[in-house]
């Protein structure tokens, strides 16, 4: 009866608390292609022998309440490195600060070890050298999920239906050379010279931007809930700005719930800062969430990517734009033209405010509209074909020239 008892308790421990392990592969001799062309040498993290070290590393995924083993093997040609889980509680021994706890040498393994307390998005980076070993590639995310259900943001917290992880970050070439990311093999930080920062690219999940080229694309239907999870490992501060109609809430900080959510159309994530934010889009329409990356000290711009968002209507329904409708001038000051091609029937033209109201509607397809009297703002022309399809496209209304 004993023996079936432990057996049971046994089994019962590893139900509830789940074991796991991730085997990462510390590099020096990586590299990475940038939009123009050029390669440059970086560090970073790979879970296979043979495999380039991605920037940024592989993101880790673990449940709440899980505990979770990282097999830090290091083959990086005489250059220590460590894993430092940042914004996650773990004792000193596994927080990865090298005089504080230990450093991984070359072709030796480090254990970091941590029972994952509450779900949220968090980091994991090399913190040897800090600032140029972060700078060469030796970063990642890692992503608590919510243990009993994986499209909740916490336990008795917001649902969703999707969810994208945006994690920001810059690369000055520079940084990139020799003679900058041999330094400080030995580990006495004060004998590295850090150069002046002065990024040319500008990354959203590894993906290089330069002037203002679209880096990455979010796609969901009108009605779904977006979870949306911001990091920055970078050195510039970031500054998104979102469509109205996305509805933006943010609803977590560092990996910790707020009190309550708040709307907003703007947010900064400073260095090391996590955000959780919900988009929830009631109309379809086609825009770009814009993110600009500012210098800390003026709060000057310094570059900007934009990211597609693309909602379509409830059952996959194309917009405006995507079957040959146009609508000119946009923006203007209300007084707007549309031509629609021979092939589509429309019997009938909607037009709602941002916050999702039905503020114009006809069945009179006149190829113009008079929307002088609407305050300024973004609003979402719908034209709805003889089937009952509808097409939207946003507008925005400026002030009266």
């Amino acid at each position: 009866m004993r023996i079936l008892l432990v057996l049971f308790l046994s089994l019962f421990v590893l139900a509830s608390d789940a074991q796991s392990k991730v085997l990462l592969i510390g590099r020096n001799l990586g590299t990475k292609t940038l939009p123009d062309s050029n390669t440059i040498r970086t560090f970073g993290f790979a879970k296979g022998l043979n495999d380039n070290p991605s920037v940024p590393g592989p993101t880790l995924h673990v449940r709440e309440g899980d505990s979770l083993t990282i097999d830090f093997w290091n083959i990086s040609q005489g250059a220590g490195h460590t894993i430092h889980l940042h914004g996650l509680d773990v004792d000193q021994a596994n927080d990865g600060v090298p005089h504080l706890s230990y450093t991984v040498e070359h072709m030796e393994h480090g254990y970091y070890k941590f029972k994952a307390p509450h779900p949220g998005t968090y980091l994991y980076h090399c913190h040897v050298i800090s600032s140029i070993h972060v700078q060469a590639g030796m970063y990642g995310m890692l992503i608590v999920h919510t243990k009993s259900d994986s499209l909740k943001t916490w336990e008795g917290g917001y649902r969703f239906d999707k969810e994208f992880a945006l994690l920001t970050s810059e690369i000055d070439t520079f940084w990139h050379q020799d003679t900058v990311l041999n330094q400080g093999h030995d580990h006495m930080i004060h004998t590295a010279v850090i150069p002046k920062f002065n990024p040319q690219f500008f990354l959203v999940n590894g993906h290089a931007s330069r002037n203002e080229r679209e880096v990455d694309s979010i796609h969901f239907k009108a009605g779904e809930k977006v979870f949306l999870r911001l990091a920055n490992i970078g050195n510039l501060a970031n500054k998104y700005h979102f469509p109205s109609f996305l509805n933006a809430q943010i609803v977590s900080s560092d990996g910790r719930a707020l009190p309550s959510a708040e709307m907003t159309n703007e947010l900064w994530v400073f260095p090391g800062e996590r955000y959780g934010v919900l988009l929830d889009a009631t109309l379809q329409g086609k825009d770009s969430i814009q993110l600009g990356f500012h210098n800390m000290n003026t709060l000057k711009e310094e570059g900007r990517a934009s990211l597609l968002t693309h909602v379509q209507g409830s059952l996959g329904i194309r917009t405006a734009e995507d079957v040959g409708i146009a609508v000119f001038p946009n923006p203007g000051n209300g007084h707007i033209f549309y031509s629609i091609p021979a092939s589509l029937s429309i019997q009938g033209v909607q037009v709602y405010s941002n916050k999702g109201e039905l503020v114009f509607e006809t069945n009179a397809i006149t190829g113009s509209l008079n929307l002088g009297l609407f305050p300024k703002g973004l609003y979402h022309i719908q034209f709805i074909d003889e089937d009952g399809h509808s097409y939207s496209m946003t507008y925005l209304k400026i002030d009266q020239q």
